[in-house]
């Protein structure tokens, strides 16, 4: 009897361990897809949102299952609560400001100023690292361009493109993402092809592989500025 009660009592207390890792590890929800998101971009490497936080709409407890980037678009306030119930509000991101979160990152977030925050969120995928291109004439460091973080997942640089300085032909060394946060027209003038001018607006996202040749460029009216995120 004493063995049959012992033998009853471990099976439980396995299934018990089972069951709350099973729940540490499913009953969170991912951080999108979310009202008041929208899916820009997805690809091997990275899955892009376009994402507001409006005021007095609570997300769910949510977990980022992977490394994210957030790149303000707007600023705004925002309530964080963590899973243990205690909540505060920081000091609202200010424009183009470039924040790098890890994965499990586990919070509730709530608009709570008027003016509604806006960012671009960018979740890194976990994937082998890639080969890198031979970089041929290298776009950084050059004039106009400000790095800003980097770790062991990304570069990140703050870009203007300077109105009628032309960027000399290049090659894309690391896959990159180019999140625009002021307007303009950039002018590219490929080798033996016709001149292509692109207007680029305010959260306007880009994807450009490694080892993209980029033709020579210049801005015509803005000038345009972005942030690149090269991914390591």
């Amino acid at each position: 009897m004493n063995r049959t009660i012992l033998k009853g009592g471990i099976l439980f207390a396995l299934a018990s361990v089972a069951l709350t890792a099973s729940l540490k590890a499913e009953d969170l929800p991912p951080a999108f897809p979310r009202e008041g998101s929208r899916k820009v971009l997805e690809n091997s490497r990275v899955i892009i949102w376009d994402a507001t936080w409006p005021k007095g709409k609570a997300t769910l407890l949510h977990e980022h299952p992977v490394d994210y980037l957030s790149v303000t678009l707007v600023e705004g306030a925002v309530k964080i609560t963590e899973r243990d119930g205690t909540s505060s509000v920081g000091r609202p991101a200010p424009f183009g400001f470039v924040r790098f979160n890890p994965k499990g990152t586990i919070h509730a977030e709530e608009g709570v100023s008027d003016q509604e925050r806006r960012a671009i969120m960018v979740e890194l995928k976990t994937v082998p690292k890639p080969a890198e291109a031979a970089a041929t004439k290298s776009g950084f460091p050059r004039d106009g361009a400000t790095k800003g973080l980097e770790n062991d997942r990304v570069a990140v640089w703050d870009v203007t493109w300077i109105q009628g300085q032309r960027i000399p032909r290049r090659q894309q060394g690391r896959d990159a993402v180019v999140v625009f946060l002021k307007g303009g027209v950039i002018r590219q003038s490929p080798e033996g092809a016709a001149v292509n001018d692109t207007r680029w607006n305010v959260g306007d996202v880009l994807y450009v592989p490694a080892g993209t040749d980029v033709p020579s460029e210049e801005a015509t009216q803005g000038p345009p500025r972005a942030v690149v995120i090269e991914l390591k």
